[in-house]
C-alpha cells in the first residue's frame, strides 16, 4: 500500500542526511535508534552511491507498519593525503504509522509542535528548538530504529 520507487528515494535520502551530518541533532532527524557513533565513523565522507536496496520483510502490527531493508553503499572518504573507497552494508529497521499514507519528508509540508506551534526544521532534528519536544516523525514518515553496519 505504498511505492517502492518513493520508499527507496526516501530511504536513500536519510541514509544520505545519516553520512553526511555534522551535529548529534541533524544525525538523530530520521531515527529513533542512536546513531551518534555515526558522527565519528561517517566525518571524512565525502561521496556515497547506492550498490543495493532490497526490502527484506514488511509486516503491519500493532498500529505500525514495519520494514527491515539492507543495503550496499560505497563511501569515498577524504584522509588526507587522498580519497578512500570502502563499502558499507547496512541492515535497518523502520517504522511507520499504520493510518500514514503519504511519506511526508519528500513533500514540502511544514511540522509544527504539539506542545508550542513552533515550526521544526527536521534538518536540525526532531527536537522543538522552542520548547525542547520530541517531535514524533513515525506517524508522517518512515523512522529508522535499527542501524546495524553489518561485517562481511
Amino acid at each position: 500500500l505504498f511505492s517502492m520507487a518513493g520508499f527507496y528515494s526516501g530511504l536513500q535520502n536519510k541514509l544520505a542526511s545519516i553520512h553526511y551530518a555534522d551535529t548529534k541533532d541533524a544525525i538523530q532527524a530520521f531515527s529513533d535508534a542512536d546513531m551518534t557513533p555515526c558522527l565519528k565513523a561517517y566525518a571524512d565522507v565525502i561521496d556515497m552511491d547506492f550498490e543495493s536496496l532490497r526490502l527484506c520483510s514488511y509486516t503491519v502490527d500493532a498500529g505500525y507498519r514495519k520494514a527491515v531493508v539492507t543495503a550496499q553503499i560505497l563511501l569515498r572518504t577524504y584522509t588526507g593525503s587522498g580519497v578512500q573507497t570502502r563499502r558499507e552494508n547496512l541492515r535497518l529497521c523502520l517504522k511507520k504509522s499504520a493510518t500514514c499514507m503519504t511519506q511526508a519528508v519528500g513533500s514540502p509540508q511544514l511540522f509544527t509542535c504539539d506542545g508550542c506551534g513552533a515550526s521544526i526544521p527536521l534538518e536540525a532534528g526532531k527536537i522543538c528548538l522552542q520548547c525542547g519536544r520530541v517531535f514524533d516523525l513515525k506517524q508522517h514518515d518512515w523512522v529508522i530504529t535499527s542501524y546495524e553496519v553489518m561485517h562481511l
